[in-house]
């Protein structure tokens, strides 16, 4: 006699198995377009930057992401944030750009200022002029410039690395490293500005282009 035999378990797990599949390749379709839509988004707030006229520098300052960042979701979210925030906050919405004490002067770093100050500012949530007095051990120098512009200094030795520097202690001093003026800030007044970024264009840059990519991810 023929027996034909059903195993109703054998078939839902092997149901489960290729749904398990289809879903991982909708999470990475879904995971592509949205990192395609960051890096549009980031494209945008870049370029609104560089096109108000503020240079290459601060447009690198807008960074973007995707979550979650190592795997792939049918729930990904992108992330975009700018390492300057107070100054991107004051051109999008034309409030004053001020210190975080309230000062009316602004301290602008130029490149000189050590990296380690910059981030022993941020953990510490201290002023980054503050970190710079400590990691020199002295208080800036304030030089009216030509022009009437004002700088802030320290006088420092050349580090090892180009483009570094060092407090000018004595023992550097022996070694034949000579010590000299360093400008650390350029100082400026507080000023307001006309709101020049659109924030919530990016925000629609985003809402307009996952649809596309995740069309073109989907093919």
């Amino acid at each position: 006699m023929l027996r034909i035999t059903l195993d109703a378990g054998k078939i839902s797990r092997e149901l489960e198995r290729q749904l398990a599949g289809t879903e991982d390749q909708i999470a990475g379709y879904v995971t592509q377009a949205m990192r395609e839509t960051a890096s549009a988004m980031k494209a945008e707030a870049r370029g609104q930057v560089e096109k108000a006229g503020f240079g290459r520098r601060l447009a690198n300052t807008w960074r973007g992401t995707v979550y979650p960042e190592r795997r792939e979701s049918l729930n990904p979210a992108a992330y975009l944030w700018s390492n300057a925030p107070a100054i991107i906050d004051s051109f999008s919405s034309g409030r004053p750009i001020m210190t975080r004490g309230g000062s009316q002067w602004l301290m602008i770093p130029t490149p000189a200022v050590p990296a380690r100050a910059r981030k022993e500012a941020r953990s510490r949530k201290q002023s980054l002029a503050h970190r710079v007095e400590i990691m020199f051990n002295q208080d800036l120098i304030f030089i009216r410039e030509k022009g009437g512009k004002l700088g802030a200094y320290v006088n420092a030795v050349a580090g090892r690395r180009a483009g570094t520097f060092r407090p000018a202690t004595a023992g550097r001093r022996r070694q034949g490293r000579e010590s000299k003026l360093i400008k650390m800030f350029s100082v400026v007044r507080s000023v307001s500005r006309p709101a020049v970024l659109n924030l919530d264009r990016i925000a629609q840059v985003g809402q307009q282009a996952f649809p596309r990519h995740l069309q073109d991810n989907w093919r």
